[in-house]
């Protein structure tokens, strides 16, 4: 994947991120709130592992 291809995307589902967790603050079920931040959490890996594959690419 390219560079910038890689940066949009992170950048992309930070904001995604950001977003479920605005919408999972004013829910008042507690099994959707969870379900929620459960989603936040695996995209933070997500973008965790683009970052570490984008700067593995530049040592190259």
């Amino acid at each position: 994947m390219s560079q910038i291809k890689r940066s949009f995307l992170i950048a992309i589902l930070i904001l995604v991120a950001l977003v479920i967790e605005v919408v999972a603050t004013f829910i008042d079920s507690h099994v959707i709130n969870v379900t929620l931040k459960m989603i936040v959490i695996v995209i933070a890996f997500v973008v965790i592992v683009l970052a570490f594959q984008s700067r593995a690419d530049r040592r190259k």
